[in-house]
Protein backbone atom coordinates (compact mmCIF):
# COMPACT_ATOMS: atom_id res chain seq x y z
CA UNK A 1 0.00 0.00 0.00
CA UNK A 2 2.72 2.51 0.93
CA UNK A 3 4.31 1.91 -2.69
CA UNK A 4 1.62 2.88 -4.22
CA UNK A 5 0.69 6.14 -2.30
CA UNK A 6 4.26 6.95 -3.50
CA UNK A 7 3.90 6.13 -7.04
CA UNK A 8 0.76 7.98 -6.77
CA UNK A 9 2.51 11.10 -5.54
CA UNK A 10 0.10 11.06 -2.59
CA UNK A 11 2.66 10.95 -0.16
CA UNK A 12 4.42 14.10 -0.97
CA UNK A 13 0.86 15.57 -1.12
CA UNK A 14 0.54 14.63 2.73
CA UNK A 15 3.92 15.15 3.75
CA UNK A 16 5.45 18.20 2.39
CA UNK A 17 3.31 20.39 3.87
CA UNK A 18 3.55 18.27 7.16
CA UNK A 19 7.02 18.53 7.31
CA UNK A 20 7.57 22.32 6.12
CA UNK A 21 5.30 22.92 9.09
CA UNK A 22 6.96 21.16 11.79
CA UNK A 23 10.40 23.23 10.23
CA UNK A 24 8.24 26.45 10.60
CA UNK A 25 7.70 25.99 14.34
CA UNK A 26 11.42 24.71 15.00
CA UNK A 27 12.91 27.53 13.61
CA UNK A 28 10.71 29.98 15.09
CA UNK A 29 10.93 28.14 18.79
CA UNK A 30 14.87 28.51 17.97
CA UNK A 31 14.31 32.31 16.77
CA UNK A 32 12.71 32.80 20.03
CA UNK A 33 14.83 30.96 22.94
CA UNK A 34 18.09 31.44 21.22
CA UNK A 35 18.30 35.06 22.46
CA UNK A 36 17.54 33.81 25.67
CA UNK A 37 19.78 31.50 26.24
CA UNK A 38 22.65 33.75 24.40
CA UNK A 39 21.88 36.40 26.91
CA UNK A 40 22.38 35.29 30.52
CA UNK A 41 21.62 38.10 32.95
CA UNK A 42 23.10 38.18 36.35
CA UNK A 43 21.06 36.87 39.51
CA UNK A 44 19.92 39.21 42.00
CA UNK A 45 21.71 38.29 45.16
CA UNK A 46 21.16 41.87 47.03
CA UNK A 47 22.08 45.09 46.24
CA UNK A 48 25.16 44.94 44.93
CA UNK A 49 26.00 41.97 42.29
CA UNK A 50 29.68 42.04 42.00
CA UNK A 51 29.37 39.43 39.06
CA UNK A 52 33.02 40.73 37.77
CA UNK A 53 35.18 40.05 41.24
CA UNK A 54 36.07 43.53 40.70
CA UNK A 55 35.26 44.37 44.67
CA UNK A 56 36.42 44.24 48.10
CA UNK A 57 33.43 42.58 50.77
CA UNK A 58 33.77 45.69 52.76
CA UNK A 59 33.42 47.54 49.58
CA UNK A 60 30.41 45.72 48.90
CA UNK A 61 28.55 45.86 52.26
CA UNK A 62 29.21 50.08 51.89
CA UNK A 63 27.96 49.89 48.56
CA UNK A 64 24.86 47.84 50.14
CA UNK A 65 24.69 49.55 53.14
CA UNK A 66 24.02 52.85 51.56
CA UNK A 67 21.47 51.44 49.17
CA UNK A 68 19.67 50.10 52.08
CA UNK A 69 19.50 53.63 53.70
CA UNK A 70 18.04 55.42 50.45
CA UNK A 71 15.50 52.87 50.34
CA UNK A 72 14.73 52.90 54.29
CA UNK A 73 14.54 56.93 53.66
CA UNK A 74 12.92 57.67 50.64
CA UNK A 75 11.81 53.97 49.15
CA UNK A 76 13.53 54.35 46.18
CA UNK A 77 15.77 51.38 45.31
CA UNK A 78 19.20 51.35 43.62
CA UNK A 79 21.41 48.34 42.36
CA UNK A 80 24.87 48.42 41.74
CA UNK A 81 25.89 45.89 39.03
CA UNK A 82 29.64 44.55 37.87
CA UNK A 83 29.78 42.32 34.97
CA UNK A 84 33.05 41.68 32.89
CA UNK A 85 31.65 42.02 29.57
CA UNK A 86 28.50 42.39 27.82
CA UNK A 87 29.22 40.37 24.73
CA UNK A 88 29.21 43.28 22.34
CA UNK A 89 25.27 44.39 23.08
CA UNK A 90 24.50 47.92 24.26
CA UNK A 91 25.29 48.33 27.58
CA UNK A 92 22.14 50.89 28.78
CA UNK A 93 19.79 48.29 26.67
CA UNK A 94 21.96 45.75 28.79
CA UNK A 95 21.25 48.08 32.31
CA UNK A 96 17.65 48.50 30.93
CA UNK A 97 17.17 44.68 30.69
CA UNK A 98 18.65 44.17 34.25
CA UNK A 99 16.77 46.40 36.05
CA UNK A 100 13.25 45.40 34.45
CA UNK A 101 14.49 41.57 34.87
CA UNK A 102 15.19 42.14 38.30
CA UNK A 103 12.24 44.87 39.28
CA UNK A 104 14.42 48.04 40.72
CA UNK A 105 12.23 50.35 41.80
CA UNK A 106 8.58 50.07 43.01
CA UNK A 107 6.08 48.34 41.34
CA UNK A 108 3.83 51.34 41.12
CA UNK A 109 6.32 53.86 41.52
CA UNK A 110 8.87 52.44 39.37
CA UNK A 111 11.50 54.21 41.25
CA UNK A 112 14.44 52.63 40.72
CA UNK A 113 18.13 53.00 39.84
CA UNK A 114 21.00 50.73 38.72
CA UNK A 115 24.49 51.35 37.97
CA UNK A 116 26.03 49.03 35.82
CA UNK A 117 29.91 48.72 35.78
CA UNK A 118 31.10 46.10 32.46
CA UNK A 119 34.44 46.27 33.59
CA UNK A 120 36.23 44.48 30.41
CA UNK A 121 34.47 46.78 27.97
CA UNK A 122 35.42 50.14 30.15
CA UNK A 123 31.40 51.06 29.94
CA UNK A 124 29.07 52.54 32.56
CA UNK A 125 25.81 53.51 32.84
CA UNK A 126 22.80 54.41 34.64
CA UNK A 127 19.75 53.12 34.18
CA UNK A 128 16.56 55.27 36.09
CA UNK A 129 13.07 54.41 36.18
CA UNK A 130 10.25 55.93 35.07
CA UNK A 131 9.79 57.61 38.21
CA UNK A 132 12.64 59.44 38.83
CA UNK A 133 13.33 60.44 35.77
CA UNK A 134 12.01 64.03 36.22
CA UNK A 135 14.92 64.43 39.43
CA UNK A 136 17.64 62.18 38.38
CA UNK A 137 17.42 63.27 34.71
CA UNK A 138 19.82 62.21 31.59
CA UNK A 139 22.16 64.79 32.11
CA UNK A 140 22.72 64.61 35.54
CA UNK A 141 23.49 61.22 35.10
CA UNK A 142 25.79 61.38 32.86
CA UNK A 143 27.28 63.87 35.02
CA UNK A 144 27.76 61.36 37.85
CA UNK A 145 29.20 58.97 35.35
CA UNK A 146 31.67 61.59 34.67
CA UNK A 147 32.80 62.05 38.28
CA UNK A 148 32.94 58.68 38.41
CA UNK A 149 35.29 57.81 35.75
CA UNK A 150 39.28 59.00 36.77
CA UNK A 151 38.51 56.84 39.94
CA UNK A 152 37.70 53.52 37.31
CA UNK A 153 40.91 54.67 34.92
CA UNK A 154 43.07 54.30 38.35
CA UNK A 155 41.65 51.05 38.73
CA UNK A 156 39.70 52.26 41.94
CA UNK A 157 36.02 50.86 41.27
CA UNK A 158 34.80 50.10 44.66
CA UNK A 159 36.07 53.92 45.16
CA UNK A 160 33.84 55.01 41.75
CA UNK A 161 31.10 53.32 42.56
CA UNK A 162 30.58 54.82 46.14
CA UNK A 163 31.54 58.49 44.55
CA UNK A 164 28.51 57.66 41.88
CA UNK A 165 26.59 56.16 44.47
CA UNK A 166 26.77 59.02 47.09
CA UNK A 167 25.69 61.83 43.95
CA UNK A 168 22.24 59.91 43.33
CA UNK A 169 21.51 59.22 46.92
CA UNK A 170 22.33 63.53 47.22
CA UNK A 171 19.86 64.09 44.31
CA UNK A 172 17.75 61.82 45.03
CA UNK A 173 17.05 63.37 48.39
CA UNK A 174 17.52 66.95 47.64
CA UNK A 175 13.81 67.17 46.78
CA UNK A 176 11.37 66.93 50.10
CA UNK A 177 7.97 68.07 47.95
CA UNK A 178 8.23 64.42 45.87
CA UNK A 179 6.28 62.00 47.69
CA UNK A 180 8.79 60.03 49.96
CA UNK A 181 8.10 57.02 52.67
CA UNK A 182 7.95 58.99 56.17
CA UNK A 183 10.86 57.97 58.86
CA UNK A 184 10.17 56.24 61.68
Amino acid sequence: MFVILAKAGILKKIWAPALAGVTFWIFLLLALVAPAIAETLPRPTGRVVDAANILSASQESRLAALSAELERSTSDQLAIVTVASVDGQDAGAFARRLGNSWGVGQRYLDNGVLILLVARDRKVRISVGYGLEGLLTDECAAKVVAHMLPYFRKGLYGAGLEKGEHEIIEVLTSDPRRPQRKRR
